[in-house]
């Protein structure tokens, strides 16, 4: 059933015209892109470890770098990924966002879990410190946005999200 411009649709509780850019992007072969980004800690001298406890900017000896980037196209089911080099135990991440931009800038539109708070403005800091351009504005789907928007799961982690709905789980790391 379609419903008229501004209803509800009941099964996907989505309006007709959020209905129709959907369709719109399938029929036109829309360039969707699928990332998620990995991030080294800020590494700093403290004088204690403990709940509440501020650490002053002055104490970070080394910032946080975006370890790796891992994106597909929709249609695909290629994984690629970009990460840091390594080079006489230098952590850089400026190639890594370089190469990931040009892939950014091939997309008609972007697609991560958190992606408009953390993954997108993560990389527009390191583009930023390295100096690369990058496009104002890219036109985006936050998941977390939409679960939370539309759901109430227990969790709105993208792996309890995807246990629950059966559709796989990310897997495990260390956390570094």
């Amino acid at each position: 059933v379609k419903p008229r411009d501004g209803a509800r649709n009941p099964r996907y509780n989505i309006t007709e015209s959020e209905w129709q850019e959907v369709l719109n992007y399938r029929e036109n072969k829309t360039k969707i892109l699928f990332y998620d980004i990995e991030t080294s800690p800020s590494l700093s001298f403290v004088w204690g470890a403990g709940w509440g406890i501020n650490i002053p900017y002055d104490n970070i000896i080394e910032t946080w770098k975006i370890i790796c980037i891992s994106y597909s196209w929709e249609g695909s089911d290629k994984v690629e990924r970009v990460e840091w080099s390594h080079k006489k135990g230098v952590r850089c991440d400026r190639q890594l966002v370089e190469d990931f931009i040009k892939v950014l800038n091939q997309a008609d539109m972007i697609v991560a879990h958190n992606g408009d708070k953390f993954d997108i403005k993560k990389i527009r800091t390191r583009a930023a410190i390295h100096g690369l351009p990058m496009r104002p504005q890219y036109k985006s789907y936050d998941t977390l946005k939409k679960s939370k928007q539309h759901f109430k799961f227990d969790s709105n982690k993208l792996d309890s999200i995807a246990k629950i709905l059966n559709v796989g789980a990310k897997l495990p790391h260390t956390g570094f």
